[in-house]
């Protein structure tokens, strides 16, 4: 087995495209055919905008495809749907992770490294490949990209998911990924469910009921500068929309399961009515009583939200002491200030842990 061609068993079939994906790889491969370019994709979450991604790549013959996320499992999980997808090219991580003691990225035998040199090393040592780096590794991909000792080849492609993350001021240390100048790439193409566009905040009322003069860098206040902002609606950092696939067209398209948002609401006459009518049952007193333990011993030990976690289960609520509380003795002090309880049988109900 050479480094080029690693063994690959599990799959045999790759999966078949939606035709909203065959739409967005379409727009997307016609964008970004052109050396130079840029563009984004909006998918609602859970859609396949990953295999949109790597079956575009493919489409555009891209040799060293770099993949940006926020997130080390993210990187764990394109590692496995490239070789799902039935990818076969070398693969490297950069980030903390060890590949090799992790089940994801062992099983797609992908190699990792946290320098910037060695990934110069490796990528001049592989005509084709695909590195996958977080956000906070962003320094070693431009250290490897800049390399003096290793001269590394320019990515094809940047990817970077989750890419609203990438928006807001030019202070923010991802906005690297949009300068070419520092993050070398001959196409870049951006990845988002939630796209992020900012509107300087209106701080008062217009003078005149006459039109607002639109904002522009002449215009607007110093901390109001548009060109101090990267939002995903400037053409010139995240190129151009190429595609969008909403959350409720894969509701109706039963590419996601509808849902309902229940917000439950109960008023003094309802509550005064489970804490005192006979038939209501032992459930709504015990229950309240729980709640106001829990505050009494949040205000007497001197807790706080950070520190008291309530599971709320109907049958056994229970109160779970964070392990920063100092040994079993500040637990049942804790324990003590709940005595106050005892109808119901709820001492049983009611443990400092």
């Amino acid at each position: 087995m050479t480094p080029s061609s690693p063994a690959h068993t599990q799959h045999t079939a790759r999966l078949a495209l939606r035709t909203d994906q065959q739409e967005g790889i379409a727009n997307t491969v016609r964008h970004l055919r052109r050396p130079h370019t840029r563009g984004h994709v909006v998918s609602a979450c859970g859609t396949g905008k990953t295999l949109l991604a790597l079956r575009a790549s493919e489409e555009l013959g891209v040799r060293h495809l770099a993949v940006a996320v926020p997130s080390l499992d993210l990187i764990a999980q394109w590692a496995a749907a490239a070789r799902a997808d039935l990818r076969r090219e070398p693969m490297i991580t950069v980030s903390s992770l060890r590949a090799a003691s992790h089940p994801v990225l062992a099983a797609a035998e992908a190699d990792s490294t946290n320098e910037g040199e060695y990934l110069a090393y490796w990528l001049a040592r592989h005509p084709r490949a695909t590195v996958f780096f977080t956000f906070d590794s962003l320094s070693k991909i431009e250290e490897a990209q800049h390399s003096a000792v290793f001269p590394a080849p320019v990515f094809d492609l940047l990817v970077v998911d989750e890419a609203h993350a990438t928006a807001g001021t030019w202070t923010k240390n991802w906005t690297a990924l949009h300068d070419n100048s520092r993050i070398p790439a001959d196409r870049r193409l951006y990845l988002t469910a939630t796209p992020y566009a900012w509107e300087a905040p209106r701080l008062a009322e217009p003078p005149t009921t006459g039109p607002t003069p639109k904002r522009t860098t002449a215009t607007a206040p110093h901390w109001d500068d548009p060109t101090l902002l990267a939002t995903m609606d400037q053409p010139k950092i995240f190129g151009a929309r190429l595609h969008t696939y909403s959350h409720a067209d894969a509701i109706d398209d039963g590419v996601l399961a509808d849902y309902q948002l229940v917000v439950p609401t109960v008023t003094d006459d309802e509550l005064r009515t489970a804490l005192t009518d006979p038939e209501a049952g032992p459930t709504a007193r015990r229950t309240t009583a729980l709640h106001l333990a829990i505050l009494k011993a949040m205000r007497e030990q001197d807790l706080n939200r950070d520190v008291v976690q309530v599971l709320d289960r109907v049958e056994t609520p229970v109160l779970v002491i964070d392990q920063r509380i100092d040994d079993g003795q500040r637990a049942r002090e804790v324990h003590a200030g709940l005595g106050l309880v005892a109808d119901d049988g709820l001492e049983d109900h009611v443990l400092g842990v």
